[in-house]
């Protein structure tokens, strides 16, 4: 298991970890392991969540540029005619 030495933390920081250490039964050790594997958890999901949305957007469907507009096919749909709207 590899070790990690983190210096100069400051002594506010160190007290609210220790007691967040004690309010869940942890080592001030335990704790900062749980806390570590959280934020690493949380950054994973967000780069993953950021990839799937890139290749959403990179893959999006575009239309052919001679494609009638959705307020075309939505009077077409639904009946009406080009001459029933000009009136």
């Amino acid at each position: 298991m590899a070790i990690l030495y983190v210096r100069d933390i400051p002594d506010k920081l160190y007290k609210r970890l220790k007691q967040l250490a004690a309010s869940e039964n942890r080592s001030v050790t335990a704790q900062v392991i749980a806390i570590v594997e959280a934020a690493v958890a949380e950054e994973e999901a967000r780069r993953k969540q950021a990839a799937a949305l890139d290749a959403m957007i990179r893959d999006a469907w575009t239309p052919p540029p001679d494609a009638p507009d959705v307020v075309t096919m939505l009077r077409q749909i639904r009946g009406y005619s080009d001459a029933a709207q000009s009136e």
